[in-house]
């Protein structure tokens, strides 16, 4: 569970807002979209729940702790995505893997176990020993999700990963995320493509510069803002 309330984050100080009372409560296994334009707010709640930038009000709790974890205590159970997913070229998918698994102090599992998690994100076999500079967009993306299946972690937090993805992408992610929902993942998106989010959010928020303009099911949020449309 991900519980924000009343969150607050500028640009700098005395700078103007990104966010402004900001709140959100996701269960267990539910998937929410946050979707707006660029500027809107959407990467700095995420940055904020990664405590990756300076919040100047409001609470973020993971799980049913009755008070606030620090940031460090937060990211033990999180996995954050950036985009299509940070890799080192040089590496190949399974030292990748390895790599991100001792960076985060994860017990590092054995190399079978390692290649089941990436075949069940569709990585081709061929692909597991070759460098990473080999992969697609997608199959770099495939790499982070089983490193998510891998830690453990209750809460996977993505920032608009579809940038240079295809349709047929979009369904091959939607698939491997219903895969990981279906264990109580807890999902949190950011996404400038609506579509993208209404195919795998139950709920979206809609944010525009820095507020909360709307929050419900897809087909409720776009069929109001389709009604609102001149």
């Amino acid at each position: 569970m991900l519980a924000i309330n009343d969150l607050s984050v500028r640009h700098g100080h005395g700078q103007p807002w990104r966010l402004q009372g900001f709140d959100l409560r996701i269960g267990p296994g539910e998937c929410c979209a946050v979707v707006g334009p660029a500027g809107a707010g959407k990467t700095a709640v995420l940055e904020a729940v990664m405590g990756l930038c300076p919040v100047d009000g409001g609470t973020i709790r993971v799980g049913s702790s009755a008070s606030d974890a620090d940031a460090i205590e937060r990211r033990r159970n999180i996995t954050a995505i950036w985009g299509a997913g940070a890799v080192d070229d040089a590496l190949t998918v399974r030292q990748n893997v390895e790599l991100i698994l001792r960076l985060a102090g994860t017990p590092l599992p054995t190399p079978s176990v390692i290649n089941r998690a990436l075949r069940v994100m569709e990585m081709p076999d061929r692909r597991i020993t070759q460098p990473t500079s080999a992969l697609t967009s997608m199959q770099r993306f495939s790499m982070w999700l089983a490193i998510a299946q891998l830690r453990g972690t209750p809460i996977l937090l993505l920032d608009d990963p579809t940038a240079t993805w295809t349709m047929t992408d979009i369904r091959t992610a939607t698939q491997l995320h219903n895969e990981l929902r279906r264990s109580g993942l807890t999902i949190l998106l950011s996404t400038r493509d609506t579509d993208f989010g209404c195919a795998l959010a139950d709920r979206i928020v809609l944010l525009d510069s820095g507020r909360k303009v709307a929050e419900g099911a897809p087909s409720v949020i776009f069929s109001a803002t389709a009604m609102d449309r001149p």
